[in-house]
C-alpha cells in the first residue's frame, strides 16, 4: 500500500525537510505540524480508506497523538451502493485507529457518497436498490458493518457531515441523528456538547452539488 501528498499540498509548500534537520528540531516541530493541520483523504475509488490507513500505520505513536483534524470521504466517484464495496479489511483497522491511536482527535469530517442503511427502525434496513429498481429490504448485518464500525468513533467536539444520496428527508434525518447522538462528545449528564454540522446533496436535484475532481472539504495536508 502506498501514499503520497496531493499536488493540492505540494503548492503549498511544506517544508517538511525541516523534520530531517536533528532530532531536537524533529521534536519540537511535529507537535505544531501535526496539531495545526488538517488531514484529509481523497477517496478515489474507495482508494483512500487503505491509503489512510497505511497513512496513519506508518506514523510513530508520539505523532499520532497530536493529530486533531481528519476528513475522510467514503464512497467517492462510485455509485450510490458503495457501502458493497467498502474494504472492510482496511475500513475497520482505520476506525480503530481514530478511536485509540488519534487520542488527541477533536474534529472529524465524513463525506458520505453512499447510501446508509434505514436505521429508523431496527434492524436496519438497506433500502431502494436503485440496480434493479426495487426495495431491497435486506437486514444482512454484514451490509451494515461499515456503519457500525464508524460509530464506534465517539467523543468527537466537531463533526461535519457532506451526505450525498437520494434517499427521503425522514431517512437521511434519522442516518444523521444517529451520527451525532452516538459520535459527538457528550458531558457527564449525557448532555451534547459537541458541535455537529450537515450538508445533503442529492445528485439529480442540486445544481451545486461538486463535480468530479472538485473537492467538498478544503484540505491543509490531503493523502493521496
Amino acid at each position: 500500500m502506498t501514499y503520497q501528498m496531493s499536488l493540492e499540498s505540494r503548492d503549498r509548500e511544506l517544508c517538511l525537510n525541516l523534520f530531517l534537520a536533528n532530532r531536537q528540531v524533529y521534536h519540537e516541530s511535529r507537535q505544531v505540524f501535526y496539531e495545526q493541520n488538517r488531514f484529509g483523504v481523497s477517496d478515489y475509488h474507495l482508494t483512500g480508506i487503505p491509503a489512510c490507513w497505511a497513512f496513519l500505520q506508518d506514523r510513530p505513536a508520539g505523532s499520532l497523538r497530536y493529530i486533531r483534524d481528519v476528513r475522510l470521504d467514503i464512497g467517492k466517484y462510485l455509485t450510490l451502493a458503495a457501502w458493497h464495496h467498502i474494504p472492510m479489511g482496511f475500513w475497520r483497522p482505520l476506525c480503530a485507529q481514530l478511536r485509540q491511536a488519534l487520542t488527541g482527535l477533536r474534529a472529524l469530517g465524513l463525506g458520505i457518497y453512499t447510501y446508509g442503511p434505514d436505521v429508523r427502525q431496527d434492524p436496519w434496513r438497506t433500502g431502494y436498490n436503485s440496480w434493479k429498481r426495487t426495495e431491497d429490504w435486506n437486514a444482512d448485518p454484514a451490509t451494515h458493518a461499515w456503519l457500525r464500525e464508524l460509530l464506534t468513533v465517539t467523543g468527537l467536539e466537531t463533526l461535519t457531515v457532506v451526505l450525498q444520496n437520494c434517499r427521503g428527508k425522514a431517512e437521511n434525518d434519522a442516518f444523521l441523528h444517529l451520527l451525532r447522538s452516538t459520535m459527538v462528545k457528550r458531558d457527564d449528564d449525557g448532555a451534547i456538547t459537541g458541535s455537529f454540522h450537515s450538508d445533503l446533496i442529492c445528485p439529480d436535484t442540486d445544481p451545486d452539488m461538486p463535480t468530479a475532481g472538485e473537492e467538498i472539504f478544503f484540505d491543509i495536508y490531503r493523502v493521496v
